[in-house]
């Protein structure tokens, strides 16, 4: 499933895919930026999910399996109440200040390491507010960073900070 858009809403409801899932905002002509929402829930993805370029993502309530599961340029990403087993789920941004829109609650990492990236500005910091999410039992900060999530705590590249609110048993 590839959509490209340009313009417009899509929503995804209570779907199962065997095929990799692709949602990509196209720029128009003379347009920095796409204006394509989409909102994707109750769906079983059992192959790879990408999201690029979309300038509002809603996933919420979704099984996501796949070797490759990324969201990049999102300006406003909420990941709500998924479970997701993949070896590796990018978080990237390519400007300084791109992450000023995302969360991430209420879900269960299984296995795979969550990767931010954004580029450093000086001093300033991109931080992700991570609210309820579960690590495999891993209930410390310190134990979570590193093994889990790869942000600018242990990859002196990456300006994106996690600010974890409350982590879940």
């Amino acid at each position: 499933v590839e959509l490209r858009l340009t313009k417009g809403e899509v929503t995804i409801l209570n779907s199962r895919t065997k095929a990799p899932v692709k949602l990509i905002g196209v720029p128009e002509q003379g347009k920095e930026r796409a204006v394509f929402k989409a909102f994707v829930n109750g769906c079983n993805v059992d192959r790879d999910f990408h999201a690029d370029g979309v300038s509002d993502l809603v996933v919420r309530a979704c099984a996501i399996y796949g070797t490759s599961v990324g969201f990049k340029d999102c300006d406003t990403l909420t990941f709500d109440a998924n479970i997701v087993n993949s070896p590796s789920i990018l978080f990237e941004q390519t400007q300084a200040g791109g992450f000023r829109k995302t969360k991430l609650q209420k879900s269960d990492f299984h296995g795979g390491q969550l990767v931010f990236k954004v580029p450093r500005d000086g001093a300033k910091k991109d931080q992700i507010p991570v609210d309820k999410c579960w690590f495999q039992g891993r209930t410390k900060k310190e134990e979570i960073l590193g093994k889990d999530i790869r942000d600018g705590h242990t990859d002196q590249t990456s300006g994106a900070f996690v600010v974890f609110l409350k982590i879940n048993e």
